[in-house]
């Protein structure tokens, strides 16, 4: 499947590092429900674990993905005259 959004250099390094999948950066891109501004015109993008559960029993995500998004955070920066919006960093 291919990757539905951009990572910066930094982001992609710390993703490897990690080993967070990116079909895992995707889905907390998408199914987020928990956002916090940061500074910067950056968001802190999560997933609550009731969440979770809803989608993996209604069949968006499968209940090993569920397990591996528990607890991890996509940092989202904004588009600006630097590039486009993108994956800053997770974890």
């Amino acid at each position: 499947m291919k990757q539905i959004i951009n990572l910066s250099c930094h982001g992609s390094e710390r993703i490897a590092q990690r080993g967070i999948k990116s079909v895992d950066i995707d889905a907390i891109y998408l199914f987020s429900d928990r956002e916090k501004d940061l500074k910067n015109g950056k968001l802190s993008l999560s997933i609550y674990k009731k969440k979770l559960k809803i989608l993996s029993r209604g069949g968006d995500i499968c209940s090993q993905q569920a397990d591996r998004l528990r607890n991890k955070v996509i940092i989202w920066g904004e588009e600006n005259e630097f590039g486009p919006a993108q994956v800053v960093t997770a974890f």
